[in-house]
């Protein structure tokens, strides 16, 4: 827990360190470039990608010396001033110096050889010192490392999906944006349409106020009819009373030409009679002329008499018979009309 602290101490602190400035005039420094990009890689956003110096790193995770040497480099790169080693042996060679008294430092001869061994242990105390510390620090580097990598990955894991669901509602978002312009084409042919319904929705209300207009002529008319047909119902109530009446003289008038062709018929039989009598009369009249008897005389005088009055009655009989074909022709003539 401290040495996780301590290693979020330093990235936080590589992080705030300024890069080189392209217009600087000092020195390239390529290790605080490479720690200051790494750390700047560890908090950059989901979208970036692992710098080509850290993909090696994690590529070897699993092995133990490539996992030792990336922790001392990781170490190395972590010290104040990027030395390694070396750095920290001068450290502590010029802390020693600085703590020696200063008649340490004005002996000669054996004593200075002394004081020498007596650096060397000490230079050797701190570098192991400082190589454990270092070993420490990278272990814990190390660890934040591949928690890093571990919160990279779910990073890029729910980046991907925030770019699926991006994607999907850019997608959505389009079919929206189709929806709506067809949508507002559908809109605007409606109102079209309904510019032309109104056009047609007038025109049939000119239309209906016309037809309301005819129709009122139409119940006018209609009404004027109606008084002339009760009109002629009552002309021809009058009319069927004639009708009647005709009928009934009609029925009178067949009768009687009924009797007139029974009395003609009648006539046309007494006038056959007649004629043969006639005849008969004129044969005996013959007979008796040819005989010219005087005794016969009176009898021939008789005879004439009698044809004489058969004249009579057929000259009679003649006019009843025109007076009944006259009647006849008359009552025909009536029923026509």
């Amino acid at each position: 827990s401290i040495d996780r602290r301590h290693d979020a101490g330093q990235r936080r602190a590589a992080i705030t360190c300024p890069t080189r400035d392209p217009q600087s005039k000092q020195p390239f420094n390529k290790t605080k470039e490479r720690q200051t990009a790494a750390a700047t890689a560890d908090h950059k956003d989901v979208r970036g990608t692992i710098p080509a110096s850290r993909e090696g790193d994690i590529n070897t995770m699993n092995d133990s010396d490539g996992r030792e040497q990336k922790r001392k480099r990781d170490s190395n790169e972590a010290l104040p001033n990027n030395g390694g080693e070396e750095a920290v042996a001068a450290e502590s060679s010029r802390k020693q110096a600085k703590a020696a008294p200063s008649s340490s430092v004005t002996n000669t001869g054996s004593g200075t050889g002394s004081l020498k061994s007596k650096a060397n242990m000490e230079v050797t105390t701190t570098k192991k010192s400082g190589q454990d510390q270092s070993h420490d620090q990278s272990s814990s580097l190390s660890d934040s490392l591949e928690e890093a990598n571990a919160e990279l990955s779910e990073a890029r894991n729910s980046n991907a999906a925030l770019t699926t669901k991006l994607n999907e509602a850019n997608a959505s978002l389009d079919q929206t944006k189709e929806a709506l312009a067809e949508a507002k084409g559908e809109l605007d042919n409606f109102k079209v349409n309904l510019d032309g319904a109104t056009e047609q929705l007038t025109d049939v209300k000119d239309v209906l106020t016309g037809t309301k207009d005819e129709l009122s002529d139409t119940k006018g008319r209609l009404d004027k009819t109606k008084d002339e047909l009760a009109d002629t119902q009552v002309g021809w109530t009058e009319t069927k009373e004639e009708l009647t009446l005709t009928k009934d003289g009609w029925t009178e008038t067949k009768q009687e030409l009924d009797q007139a062709k029974e009395r003609l018929r009648s006539s046309d039989k007494t006038v056959g009679l007649l004629s043969d009598k006639l005849e008969q009369a004129r044969n005996d009249l013959r007979a008796m002329k040819s005989s010219a008897s005087v005794e016969n005389a009176t009898e021939l005088t008789e005879a004439k008499e009698q044809l004489k009055s058969s004249h009579k009655t057929v000259s009679l009989l003649s006019d009843s018979l025109e007076e009944a074909q006259a009647e006849l022709a008359a009552l025909r003539k009536s029923h026509a009309v």
